[in-house]
């Protein structure tokens, strides 16, 4: 999988995560910030499908509940 998340610009996401803000948060961020954010979340999620695409039938349902891939790497 490391060739296909370095290929994509990913790697550093899968590895380390992302924080997402809290709401009061996220309504502070300027347009820049939440356009990042947004980014962020749209390669997370294609990591994710790319995890679930490979893992064996008997690990996806424990995947699919995942909402980040830092959160389906910790199972």
């Amino acid at each position: 999988m490391q060739p296909i998340f370095i290929s994509k610009d990913i790697l550093e996401l899968v590895i380390d995560g992302y924080d997402m803000p809290y709401d009061d948060e996220h309504q502070a961020l300027d347009t820049n910030d939440k356009k990042k954010l947004k980014e962020t979340i749209k390669k997370d999620n294609e990591a994710l499908c790319l995890i679930g695409i490979v893992v064996d039938d008997s690990i996806f349902p424990q995947i699919s509940i995942s909402q980040t891939t830092n959160d389906a790497s910790k199972i």
